[in-house]
């Protein structure tokens, strides 16, 4: 499928589907492997498991079908905005949705109708919890984005995981997977670069920031003057605390 595809050409597939990662059931790639009886026979119940396993995939991939359908609607009569993805009104219970629906969803709108569209449903999708703090999700929207060639949202996206994942304290998780995902392909950027700086200064991670800092131009991003600002202003908080706790 489109979205297991986009994670091969750019060298995640393995990385990411590994026993050690976490573990997805993409509804288009799981096959069920019937076993046999001693007369190398199809059992009844394994009959009855394969045809239960095909009715689940048929019906994920109608729900699929009819939300990229909703998408489309809602999207279309806001497409004279350009530079920024509209805001979708889906009538939708995201609790119908499982993290493998909503990853298929971007998937097939990022292929079928481009970036932006797929853009507008990830927007709408990680409003809700549930999504939130799913990483998958921020790593196919973004590898799908890229196959497109759209280097600007992809770093939206890498961005928008970043700033997620410090809200629940998984900051350090999300900023090294910008690095794994530079590691199999993606271009850095100084604006996502100086993202993560800021945030880590934000969050007090003094060390973390200037190996982030540093590491910059190791990984080939040039530092500008809000890197520079970004850097300086978290060292004056950080003289402050010392003299904070000092006094």
């Amino acid at each position: 499928m489109l979205s297991l595809r986009i994670l091969r050409n750019h060298g995640l597939h393995h990385k990411l589907l590994s026993p050690t990662s976490t573990h997805i059931s993409h509804p288009y790639t799981l096959r069920t492997l019937p076993s046999y009886t001693d007369s190398d026979e199809p059992s009844s119940s394994s009959s009855s498991s394969a045809a239960t396993t095909s009715d689940s995939q048929s019906e994920s991939h109608s729900l699929v079908t009819q939300i990229c359908s909703m998408v489309y609607k809602s999207y279309s009569p806001q497409t004279h905005f350009k530079s920024s993805p509209p805001i979708l009104n889906l009538d939708l219970n995201p609790d119908s949705l499982t993290h493998e629906h909503a990853i298929s969803v971007v998937a097939t709108l990022a292929g079928e109708a481009g970036s932006m569209v797929a853009l507008s449903f990830f927007y709408w999708v990680v409003g809700f919890t549930k999504f939130r703090y799913f990483m998958r999700l921020y790593i196919f929207c973004a590898m799908s984005i890229f196959g497109n060639g759209n280097l600007e949202k992809t770093h939206e996206v890498v961005q928008c995981m970043v700033r997620s994942f410090a809200e629940i304290g998984r900051f350090k998780e999300a900023s090294d997977m910008v690095f794994d995902m530079q590691n199999q392909g993606l271009v850095l950027n100084t604006r996502t670069l100086n993202c993560v700086v800021g945030i880590a200064c934000e969050m007090g991670l003094m060390d973390y920031a200037e190996n982030v800092f540093d590491e910059m131009s190791v990984r080939g991003v040039c530092p500008d003057g809000l890197s520079f600002n970004v850097w300086l202003l978290g060292i004056v908080e950080r003289v402050r605390l010392w003299r904070w706790i000092g006094g």
